[in-house]
């Protein structure tokens, strides 16, 4: 018998990112479900990267998440990812866009033009 190996991934968000704009852009003419796939896989490369493109409300904050102020909760959340994505870092010159523009300082307007150089 053949060795199996495999890995659970966590498939909370993934559908909220294969039907965004950023997944349609990213894969203009691939099949929700495909995309889906592809982002998990994804997240077991690059965790990080891949987490980035969805909003971090997609991805649970516990059965209470609805009961508070969504525009707290949507700043405080993106403050968080800012922070994770500050403390681990990124590789400038690999990075997406999506990902440069949650480091600490940088706009979107900033990490869209650092991509673009």
């Amino acid at each position: 018998p053949q060795k199996v190996r495999y890995t659970i991934v966590e498939e909370r968000g993934a559908s909220i990112y294969s039907c965004s704009p950023v997944a349609a852009k990213e894969f203009p003419k691939m099949d929700t479900n495909l995309i889906s796939a592809v982002s998990l896989g994804r997240r077991v490369q690059d965790p990080l990267s891949e987490y980035v493109k969805i909003e971090p409300h997609h991805l649970g904050c516990g059965m209470y998440q609805h009961d508070i102020s969504q525009t707290k909760l949507t700043a405080s959340l993106d403050e968080i990812v800012v922070e994770c994505v500050s403390f681990v870092g990124v590789n400038v010159n690999t990075c997406s866009e999506h990902l440069l523009k949650r480091v600490a300082g940088l706009t979107a307007t900033r990490a869209k033009a650092i991509v673009e150089y």
